[in-house]
């Protein structure tokens, strides 16, 4: 479904808790459950023959029950529809030479750590990407786009494939009246699921499959500033230090000013750029830029970064500041890693003159930091090295 982000201004607008806007995704996932099992209704009403056939039968077998049923196997179906289009995804990358990273479809959550360990199964907390998300990163940076459009094309073709074989076995093979009611409804979901994701368009902040593929396809500007964000998202997430990346792909990737979260995170990019190489001015005016845009973020994105902009407000001096961002994250956050908390509470308590709070907040926090996580564990370092030097500077007069 979804992807794995006019003028920018530079002023800081955190906005509403992710808290709500989150339940706003849930409350759109709920909404098209009930959507699909009224559309089961309809087409078992007005579908001559095999429709009316197999809702008499259902009738005569389950009487009062039947509507229930009916409900209940549409609302588990359209996140069975939804698990096997992310499924494609991820297939379709790892056939590519991708590396899997992120499965949600519903209640469940599978993610692998950026240092490539232990795959991690969990509930999905993240009400917002109950529609389902996938995530791939490259092995390598070459053919950046032949990658990824293997990778975005695999969902609508494993939700197209699924409702063939499911409306065959619905067709041609005998059963009872319930698994045949079964594999109509996948079949029907599954071709609804895989040709409204071709369809270009946004939806909930994330560009859909259709929208990615033909952006690639047609090149220029706006597919060009994409490969080059997956390419430095790529070299950062396996453990290259930002300050390596070259000046000049850093500088062309903010070129294009369209408004959009693309720019966004464009913007974010060059951030970690320059605060990685120690010019604070350049990574200030980069964050204002990209922080400017935040209401493009699709909302499970977006306490990630609020505890960014809490981090930088705290070391730029601003703690009042780095508290309101902090006070927008909800307390648990599929997109906030542990650590990455800890980095902005560490800041934090630093700005505030709190050094041994500071100190322990980001020895914690390289504990449990993955190795490949070279720019945050910079930043902790930092954090602990002025705690440390604040705690032996003699008192002034």
């Amino acid at each position: 479904m979804p992807d794995s982000a006019a003028h920018a201004g530079d002023e800081l607008a955190p906005p509403a808790p992710e808290t709500r806007r989150g339940r706003s995704g849930a409350l759109a996932g709920l909404a098209g459950a009930a959507v699909g099992a009224g559309g089961a209704l309809l087409i078992l009403k007005i579908l001559p023959g095999l429709g009316q056939t197999t809702l008499h039968a259902l009738r005569a077998g389950y009487g009062a029950w039947t509507l229930p049923i009916i409900v209940t196997f549409s609302i588990i179906l359209i996140f069975a529809a939804i698990a096997v289009h992310e499924a494609g995804h991820v297939a379709a990358g790892v056939a590519a030479g991708m590396r899997f990273m992120l499965f949600a479809a519903g209640p469940v959550r599978i993610e692998r750590e950026y240092d490539g360990g232990r795959l991690a199964v969990s509930w999905n907390r993240s009400l917002g990407l109950w529609g389902g998300i996938a995530g791939c990163l490259p092995a390598t940076t070459d053919r950046i786009r032949r990658q990824l459009a293997l990778m975005v094309g695999g969902g609508p073709a494993a939700s197209l494939l699924f409702a063939l074989v499911a409306g065959w076995v619905a067709l041609r093979v005998p059963m009872p009246p319930l698994a045949g009611f079964v594999a109509g409804m996948a079949a029907t979901m599954s071709a609804a699921i895989g040709a409204a994701t071709l369809i270009p368009m946004r939806t909930g902040g994330f560009m859909s499959d259709g929208g990615q593929l033909l952006r690639l396809a047609r090149g220029g500007p706006r597919a060009d500033r994409h490969a080059a964000t997956v390419t430095l998202v790529t070299r950062m997430m396996w453990g290259e230090p930002v300050r390596d990346w070259p000046r000049p792909q850093v500088d062309r990737l903010v070129e294009l000013r369209d408004g959009s979260l693309e720019e966004s995170m464009a913007w974010s990019m060059a951030y970690y750029y320059h605060l990685d190489t120690g010019d604070r001015p350049a990574a200030a005016r980069a964050w204002h830029r990209a922080m400017a845009l935040l209401d493009r973020w699709p909302a499970p994105l977006v306490p990630a970064m609020h505890v960014e902009a809490a981090y930088f407000a705290a070391i730029s001096g601003d703690a009042e500041a780095a508290r309101t961002h902090l006070a927008a994250v909800p307390p648990v956050s599929a997109s906030v890693k542990p650590y990455e908390r800890n980095r902005a509470l560490a800041a934090l308590a630093l700005a505030e003159g709190d050094t041994a709070r500071a100190v322990e907040l980001a020895r914690q926090a390289l504990d449990i930091l993955p190795k490949t996580s070279a720019f945050s564990a910079a930043r902790l370092h930092e954090i602990i090295r002025a705690a440390e030097g604040a705690e032996t500077r003699p008192p002034t007069a």
